[in-house]
């Protein structure tokens, strides 16, 4: 997930002596951390690390700015600034003290949304002329500790962001939801409805005697004002506001449904104070919390939770292969990573049978982390295997197992990357399930590699009978062989099936090769067929399983018929 520049100040200001030179936002807008470099100009929303040269480093930037802010503005028609501009670019750019016409014409066009951090006390104020915010590590450190460590404040937000995911996916947990939100705070959480009454508190200060009058529903819903002298920052909504609620300093966020206030969830200083970056962190649970309440709906909800961003995949309410690829990485699910998807089927196929419900959660809960959902009366289930790693016992085993215990079937489909064809692969899924009788009857498990041979004949038959699509040489010799009793056609099929190889041919068919040799100029004769010059061979072998099919289908119906 993304961080503020506020909780980049504070988490580094836990290990280093740090100053802060420009605006410290505390908004959720910084990913990443790279090494600045002076060419080109710095990609906004990122932590740039000025590790040496950083003067020369700025100034460098500076200059680049100043020329493009000359080049927007000649395009646009204006004379005087293009002519400061490049004024600017010839002067040289940024001063030592930073106050030159460089240093203006990069704040006219606008600083860099983004952050740098930088261990060069001479480099600290061009450098935030240039970027929103600045950060001056003091002391004798490292640029690579620096960058390991800002590496680390990330990891703990992406610890804690997969846990949200992880909890929301698996069964939107309300009270899972609040513990988890609960240890990135410090503090407790309280979410209660529209009546004050309690959904969910944090289990971790459940005793704590300032909590339990708010946590009485018995009692008259507790004394709240809202604080209107405290303005609440880095939020991308109205909804967060200060509060005290019986006299206990705190922020909240009010949980909406179509225009409705329906809950509201609590941020109390009771264990330590709160901090102002910590509103828009308040906001990022919120969201979690209204999406597991089923208080948001379409594309809120798509952009909150993979599980629905991969529904509406499959849905068709989300068709963009630029958007997917663009979205994916968000979720952690990267294009080079390897996915797979199972579909998983009951034997009772209602509209509203309550086992695909109760069966989505326990597959959920068995492979943690992944993505499962139900879809058109089936479990979908999506796994990114890169992510996942070996695990103790195969995901193929353990998902027959499962289906086995459960008197579950699915399909698999087979494994890929990218997010181009994901459809495709649902596709091959389903496809494997519904041919698993045919191919692997007594197998919960089906892959689709196991009955891609099946599939592909069934669908050359799809419109048009084995009849009319296979070899006529070949339906002309079955016939003959049916009115004169003759193995022509059989004798073909081996000989077809050995690569045209004569002596293994004679061997299978457990006749002298002589009587194999005169079998084969018969049908030669019979057929027009030169074996010499046979350049369709796998036509005739297509054709052999399609007629075989066909004959299998006769029996079977001819079966049900007559049991």
């Amino acid at each position: 997930m993304k961080i503020s520049e506020r909780i980049l100040y504070e988490e580094l200001g836990k290990i280093y002596a740090v100053e802060a030179f420009g605006e410290i936002s505390c908004g959720l807008s910084l990913g990443n951390v790279m090494f600045l470099r002076a060419g080109g100009t710095p990609e906004a929303g990122r932590i740039w690390i000025a590790d040496k040269d950083a003067r020369n480093t700025a100034e460098a930037i500076a200059e680049g700015l100043a020329a493009d802010a000359a080049e927007a503005a000649e395009a646009a028609g204006t004379a005087d600034e293009a002519e400061e501009a490049d004024a600017t670019e010839e002067s040289g750019g940024m001063e030592t003290d930073g106050g030159t016409e460089g240093a203006e014409a990069v704040r006219e066009a606008g600083r860099i949304p983004g952050a740098v951090v930088t261990k060069d006390t001479d480099a600290a104020t061009p450098l935030a002329e240039i970027f929103e915010s600045a950060l001056l590590v003091k002391g004798k450190v490292s640029t690579s500790k620096i960058h390991g460590a800002i590496q680390d404040i990330f990891t703990k937000y992406d610890i804690w962001d997969a846990e949200l995911h992880r909890v929301l996916t698996s069964s939107s947990d309300i009270q899972a939801l609040i513990d988890v939100g609960t240890r990135i705070f410090g503090n407790p959480l309280i979410l209660h409805d529209v009546n004050f009454k309690v959904t969910a508190a944090s289990s971790e200060f459940s005793d704590a005697p300032a909590l339990i009058p708010l946590l009485n529903e018995e009692k008259l819903p507790f004394l709240m004002n809202s604080v209107r002298d405290r303005s609440v920052v880095g939020t991308t909504s109205g909804n967060i506001m200060y509060l005290r609620a019986n006299d206990m300093p705190g922020v909240s966020a009010n949980l909406f449904r179509r225009g409705k206030f329906k809950y509201r969830l609590m941020l109390l200083e009771l264990k330590r104070e709160i901090q102002p970056h910590e509103s828009a962190l308040l906001e990022y649970l919120a969201d979690y919390v209204r999406l597991a309440l089923g208080l948001v709906t379409g594309e809120s909800a798509v952009s909150l939770s993979v599980t629905g961003f991969m529904a509406n995949i499959l849905s068709g309410e989300i068709n963009s292969r630029e958007y997917i690829e663009e979205q994916m990485p968000g979720f952690g699910w990267r294009p080079d990573d390897e996915f797979v998807i199972y579909r998983v089927f009951t034997y009772m196929h209602e509209k509203n049978d309550r086992t695909l419900g109760f069966m989505t959660t326990r597959i959920a809960d068995l492979f943690d982390e992944q993505c499962v959902f139900e879809h058109d009366d089936s479990i979908v289930a999506v796994f990114n295997l890169t992510a996942r790693g070996g695990g103790d016992v195969p995901v193929d085993v353990a998902m027959a197992d499962f289906l086995r215990d459960n008197n579950l079937t699915g399909g698999k489909s087979d494994v890929f990357t990218g997010f181009g064809h994901v459809l495709q692969h649902y596709a091959q899924a389903g496809i494997a399930n519904k041919l698993r009788p045919k191919v692997k009857q007594y197998d919960h498990l089906c892959m689709f590699r196991d009955v891609v041979e099946q599939y592909l004949l069934e669908t050359c038959t799809e419109t048009m009978p084995a009849s009319m699509v296979c070899a006529p040489e070949l339906l002309r010799l079955k016939a003959y062989d049916e009115k004169h009793q003759t193995e022509f056609y059989h004798t073909l099929s081996v000989y077809l099936k050995s690569d045209l190889h004569s002596v293994k041919a004679a061997k299978d068919l457990f006749v002298a090769r002589s009587t194999f040799i005169y079998r084969i100029e018969r049908i030669q004769a019979l057929t027009g067929l030169d074996f010499n010059k046979l350049g369709d061979k796998w036509y005739l072998l297509l054709s052999l399983e399609l007629i075989e099919q066909a004959d299998k289908d006769k029996r079977d119906s001819l079966r049900r018929l007559n049991p």
